[in-house]
C-alpha cells in the first residue's frame, strides 16, 4: 500500500479576485500556458486564442475554477 502524503495545493486567489473583463500583461509567452501580471500580482494564464508574446496586454475572458482564461486586449 502507498504510504504517502499529498502536500501540493491548488492556488486560489486571496487579495486581488481577477475577473472577466479585467487587463493585464504577460510576463511570459503564452504557449499556450505562461504567466501575467493583473493589479501587481501574477497568474498562471491560458490563451484558446493561439501564441501570445510576452509584454502583451491580454484581456481575462473567462475564470474557470482557479483558471484564468486570457485573449489579447487588442482582438
Amino acid at each position: 500500500m502507498l504510504n504517502s502524503e499529498v502536500k501540493g495545493k491548488v492556488e486560489h486567489f486571496e487579495k486581488y479576485q481577477p475577473k472577466a473583463g479585467d487587463e493585464g500583461v504577460t510576463i511570459s509567452r503564452l504557449s499556450p500556458m505562461g504567466k501575467a501580471r493583473f493589479n501587481d500580482d501574477y497568474y498562471e494564464v491560458k490563451s484558446y486564442s493561439g501564441y501570445i508574446d510576452p509584454n502583451t496586454p491580454v484581456i481575462i475572458t473567462k475564470v474557470e475554477h482557479n483558471k484564468l482564461i486570457v485573449k489579447p486586449k487588442n482582438t
